[in-house]
């Protein structure tokens, strides 16, 4: 569309195209380069695009912070806003505590309090936040924000996400101090008068004080929770008691994402009888979509499949895989697949048990099955779903599926992210070999490459596609499948580094959130996100929709 189409466009039409855009540039910003929003650019186009912009409220409610004071920008985005609710993101990173001292959590905490002040005194009162995002290697200021937006009403908040990227060096004082400090607070995020709208809480790399105590939880009444494990001590992560008690206090829950790759090695002999197992169990009729990372700890993934009791469950995204053997993984996935017996989920399933009559898999309207880039164990998985629809892999699931075409008998969506394992000809031939099952219907290819993919598949195309970009093709030279979509993707996209001084920087585990959202479940994979989300772009389109 070139600018004078954009220019004969009604006022709210191009309104709605800018606020659109706005949310779709959220995310992740280049290393080396500050935030620079998309609305700051689009006042700069014409006078027109101008005064369009600024008429729009909608454009100016993201209040994103990621450096010192003045927050001249932050002062602007709030006049503009009107008295519409605000989304307030704080990233306390190298370039935002600056010339504060790394370890000096106490001044940092000062300064995140004062840039909340500041928002309230331009005019972004609490009472007004929708949502907020907290990022930061100080646990200390992490408890002071909590306790700060705690202690008072906020009426119209719905999401909170709290990341901790603890200093390796001192993780575990850090860790002590910042647990105790926080018990002093006595705050909480359970649903209340204070809070009534709260449905969408994630705890990134926090230990569980922040979601439950010894005497109640403290998150209470959501539809989407995400809990990634810190890589702390032993104490910081839940027992399975109390991570019933936090899914008990939410039984509307709909999405559900557990991440335990980063957990504490000490922590993975734990192990509970099945009767424990029954005592703990929980009944969520309302979850669709579950994410679960088991890492090394498969014992622990089992039992929690064992208590979380969701039979409605449409979209599964799971990694098991761990670089050491594991032989509690064997009986997660044969859990997966006839844990569920008459409709009823067990307790147990013993491994030495032939029996097999009423038994099926623990998500019987499984729909979405994602093994993403998983280099071992699909198989089982697959065995485990045979009514899936569709299906997300990467090199090893391409070729579990050209050797066993018969997995899967139902799906006809795939989609593929491009990897080393498998290459061009291992998705041929198992587009051919699905032929003599059930054919493709749909494939989504995900690659870093799209014009050279082109180039292969014998497909004329124009221009270069940009990252998340897609094209359609119908039944494509070479390829048995109805309908082929090219997906631009990055495997390690640019994000921005911690250190300004950064040019080169690798993938920064920093922003390498995953997270889930059902509406999002392919397109945020392929972008290279993950599932559940801390915040990026998948995220962010839901929470503005």
């Amino acid at each position: 569309m070139n600018m004078r189409v954009m220019n004969d466009l009604p006022p709210e039409v191009l309104s709605r195209i800018f606020v659109l855009g706005e949310g779709m540039q959220r995310g992740s910003r280049a290393i080396r380069l500050p935030y620079v929003g998309f609305q700051d650019l689009v006042v700069q186009v014409c006078r027109r695009w101008r005064e369009v912009a600024i008429s729009t409220p909608e454009l100016w409610t993201y209040i994103f912070i990621s450096s010192p004071p003045p927050h001249l920008c932050a002062e602007r985005y709030i006049s503009r806003s009107g008295t519409l609710p605000l989304h307030i993101d704080l990233e306390m990173r190298t370039s935002f505590i600056k010339p504060i001292h790394p370890f000096h959590e106490s001044e940092q905490a000062e300064r995140a309090l004062e840039a909340l002040e500041f928002i309230e005194k331009s005019g972004g009162k609490r009472d007004r936040w929708r949502s907020l995002i907290i990022f930061s290697k100080a646990l200390f200021a992490i408890t002071s924000i909590y306790s700060f937006f705690t202690r008072r009403p906020t009426p119209a908040l719905q999401f909170v996400s709290i990341k901790w990227k603890a200093h390796d060096d001192i993780e575990t004082d850090q860790e002590e101090l910042g647990v105790q400090e926080f018990g002093l607070s006595e705050t909480t995020l359970a649903h209340g008068p204070e809070r009534p709208q709260l449905r969408h809480v994630e705890l990134n790399g926090l230990a569980k004080n922040f979601m439950c105590n010894d005497h109640s939880v403290l998150v209470s009444n959501l539809t989407r929770f995400t809990f990634i494990a810190p890589g702390t001590t032993l104490l910081s992560l839940p027992s399975y008691q109390q991570f019933s008690a936090v899914l008990a206090a939410s039984p509307q829950l709909e999405h559900l994402s557990v991440d335990m790759q980063a957990a504490h090695y000490g922590f993975m002999n734990i192990e509970s009888s099945p009767a424990d197992i029954g005592s703990f169990q929980v009944r969520l009729p309302l979850l669709r979509s579950f994410s679960l990372y088991t890492g090394h700890l498969h014992r622990w993934g089992l039992n929690l499949l064992q208590i979380v009791d969701a039979p409605g469950v449409q979209c599964l995204d799971i990694n098991t895989e761990h670089n050491l053997f594991a032989p509690d993984a064997i009986g997660l996935h044969q859990y997966l697949a006839k844990g569920r017996v008459n409709g009823v989920l067990q307790r147990h399933v013993p491994l030495d048990n032939n029996d097999t009559s009423g038994s099926g898999p623990i998500f019987p309207q499984l729909k979405h099955l994602s093994v993403q880039q998983m280099t071992r164990n699909v198989s089982p998985i697959f065995v485990a779903f045979p009514m899936v629809t569709h299906i997300t892999f990467g090199g090893l699931g391409a070729l579990t599926l050209c050797h066993h075409p018969e997995y899967l008998p139902n799906a006809s969506h795939f989609t593929y992210i491009d990897g080393a394992i498998a290459g061009f000809s291992a998705v041929l031939e198992l587009a051919t070999r699905r032929v003599e099952h059930r054919a493709i219907s749909t494939l989504v290819w995900c690659t870093g490459f799209p014009e050279d993919l082109r180039v292969r598949l014998g497909i004329e195309g124009d221009g270069i596609p940009s990252l998340g970009s897609e094209q359609h093709y119908r039944s494509p030279p070479g390829l048995q499948v109805d309908h082929l979509i090219i997906r631009k993707i990055t495997h390690a996209p640019p994000y921005r580094g911690d250190s300004d001084d950064e040019v080169l920087a690798a993938l920064d585990d920093e922003d390498n959130d995953p997270g889930f959202d059902i509406d999002e479940f392919v397109v945020a994979l392929t972008l290279g996100q993950g599932f559940l989300p801390s915040y990026n772009t998948h995220v962010v389109k839901e929470w503005y929709r």
